[in-house]
């Protein structure tokens, strides 16, 4: 298992080529349809995308490339006031919202009816 310093964007990111260190947050949400609760389980935790530690790429990948951003979206609630941009809306009907709690800690919330 790797350390965390050895995960791409655990310790830092890059913002147009420029390196930025990471904010804490006690708690966030991430919604997904791609990540089970047993999946989490097997990963000990939520598995990376990708290896790509820029944010500008992960904010607008450039067209025609596959995804490589090492970062997955997160926000501080699970749902927004409209519905059409928040964790609860990334994962779907069926997908799941997970909890992260200090980055180190996480539990995930049922979406939709599914259970694991």
């Amino acid at each position: 298992m790797k350390m965390n310093e050895e995960i791409p964007g655990f310790s830092h990111a890059l913002a147009c080529g420029k390196t930025v260190q990471p904010e804490k947050y006690l708690q966030l949400y991430h919604g997904t349809a791609d990540v089970s609760p047993s999946l989490y389980e097997e990963h000990a935790g939520l598995p990376r995308k990708g290896n790509d530690i820029e944010l500008q790429r992960h904010v607008e990948p450039p067209a025609g490339l596959p995804a490589n951003s090492a970062f997955r979206g997160t926000m501080e609630f699970p749902m927004s006031p409209a519905c059409d941009a928040s964790p609860a809306f990334w994962a779907g009907e069926g997908g799941w919202v997970f909890e992260i709690q200090g980055f180190s800690r996480i539990r995930c919330l049922q979406a939709a009816g599914r259970s694991d």
